[in-house]
């Protein structure tokens, strides 16, 4: 029997909690779960052309979808749009949730790098639990609405405890940050001019058709003109057909910090300042 979305969202939170790593990577794979679901489900109360992966359907049934005549069966058997597409429309749709993309997007990255990876590979624990913590609260109120979970059930997203682990891990992340950040700035301060612009003109990224250099700007550590926001695109291959998804992340030339988009949203919080 398939557990309740209201046991589900427990053992997530459980399993965020815990110091096993097979345990936290449940607790992340749940996490990605109920906001994927809250909001696939959001998207179809608002229009169902925008819970469609719209390059697998008809332009008959999108006019049906458009005009909400289909049928639940109908509904149903038509594939939905990626994890990728429904974190865009939104964050595009709900202003409270804009703030808080990056977030929700890497907790999709490290969803994926669990469910897709085949070897080992080390785990930063405490930051990738303070993602799905802090992702869960930000969609808090889609959850609580779309996941049948009533006024009346014990709803641990709502808690002073769970606002407290949030804080709690919140502070963790931030602090292994600034201890990041002071790390490379040692690491620049030991470079005379010469080597810094050596590095700003020859340590660029590698790139090809799907990895690319969206922008660069003035690194947090180090405070030079390059800090790349590299992007980068990786596909998987389901049943039903090809799908891609993408993340970026930030890299510098001079002093090889190396932040996720999460991670470099943080470093703009006044406590770096």
């Amino acid at each position: 029997m398939r557990p309740s979305n209201e046991n589900i969202l427990k053992i997530c939170i459980k399993a965020l909690k815990s110091r096993r790593s097979n345990e936290v990577y449940d607790g992340i794979k749940l996490a990605a779960y109920l906001v994927e679901q809250a909001f696939k489900s959001e998207l179809r109360k608002i229009n169902p052309l925008l819970y469609f992966d719209r390059k697998n359907i008809s332009d008959k049934t999108a006019l049906l979808a458009a005009e909400k005549k289909m049928s639940s069966e109908e509904l149903f058997r038509q594939k939905t749009c990626s994890a990728t597409q429904c974190i865009s429309a939104m964050t595009e749709y709900s202003p409270d949730l804009k703030s808080h993309a990056a977030n929700i997007k890497e907790l999709f990255v490290i969803r994926n790098f669990i469910l897709h990876s085949t070897d080992d590979f080390s785990f930063e624990q405490n930051a990738h639990v303070e993602t799905a913590v802090s992702a869960l609260r930000a969609c808090r109120k889609y959850i609580t609405k779309n996941m049948g979970i009533s006024s009346n059930e014990f709803n641990p997203l709502t808690t002073s405890e769970f606002e407290e682990l949030q804080r709690k891990e919140h502070g963790k992340r931030i602090n292994g940050l600034k201890a990041v950040l002071k790390k490379h700035k040692k690491r620049f301060n030991k470079l005379n001019p010469s080597e810094v612009k050596q590095k700003n003109l020859t340590n660029l990224p590698t790139t090809d058709n799907t990895t690319w250099i969206e922008e660069t700007q003035n690194c947090p550590a180090c405070k030079q003109p390059s800090f790349d926001k590299i992007g980068t695109v990786d596909f998987d291959w389901p049943p039903e057909g090809m799908d891609a998804y993408g993340k970026f992340y930030y890299q510098c030339r001079v002093c090889e910090l190396e932040l996720s988009e999460y991670e470099y949203e943080l470093t703009k919080e006044d406590t770096f300042n």
